[in-house]
């Protein structure tokens, strides 16, 4: 049964009073009443989600904002930009309580926060992916292995009983695991025949989800094997 008729745009000043460029990331705050927006015109915006005003601009960048999330108390914010920085604000106040990156200008292409809102998960175009202590401004840790020096590639924590691991798409086509203490490829997940593009994790039934761009067009699960 098809509900695409049922879904209308509850709220439509977006599209009249929005960012001056497209829109590249959008989250939701884990209360549900706000939502913010990442654009490529370099700024990040703070929406009502009852009236569909702007709550607040962030004049976050100086390129393209690619990433925006909230830590799971939705008191903080990050935003990530191909300027090569990370930021993390303060949702009530949007002030910038700290800035992470700059030491080279290679482009952040994906962040995320930990589900403990301490540590930031970030890809960048060189094909790392970070762990970053953001209160300290300190890489806590580095993964490498996979291909990522041109899309915006996401990364994901993998956490099912005793297995802690990064998971991340990659440009020649796979899906990377990583042990998350130990740094090394714990697999290499294949069958994609383009980009993954986009990953996700059910840490509930233990499964991976991988997308892939357009020569392949296809989702697929993944599990572990079952132990003979």
């Amino acid at each position: 049964v098809s509900t695409q008729s049922t879904w209308e745009a509850v709220v439509s000043t977006q599209s009249t009073w929005g960012h001056n460029h497209h829109v590249f990331s959008a989250c939701f705050n884990p209360q549900g009443n706000l939502i913010a927006s990442g654009s490529f015109d370099d700024e990040v915006r703070l929406w009502d989600v009852r009236t569909g005003e702007v709550q607040r601009k962030l004049p976050a960048h100086s390129e393209a904002v690619t990433s925006v999330d909230f830590t799971a108390d939705g008191t903080l914010l990050l935003s990530a930009s191909y300027d090569g920085l990370i930021r993390v604000w303060d949702t009530g106040t949007g002030q910038c309580i700290s800035t992470v990156g700059g030491s080279d200008t290679t482009p952040v292409s994906f962040a995320k926060f930990s589900p403990n809102g301490k540590i930031i998960l970030s890809s960048t175009l060189d094909s790392k992916i970070r762990l970053w202590r953001f209160e300290t401004k300190k890489i806590v840790k580095t993964y490498t292995g996979h291909q990522n020096t041109k899309y915006c590639i996401g990364a994901q924590f993998a956490t099912s009983g005793t297995r802690n691991q990064v998971v991340s798409g990659s440009e020649d086509n796979n899906v990377y695991l990583w042990d998350l203490q130990r740094r090394d490829v714990t697999g290499v997940l294949r069958g994609h025949r383009d980009t993954v593009i986009s990953v996700d994790c059910n840490t509930r039934y233990d499964m991976i989800l991988s997308g892939a761009l357009s020569r392949d067009g296809t989702v697929k699960l993944w599990s572990p094997p079952v132990p003979s």
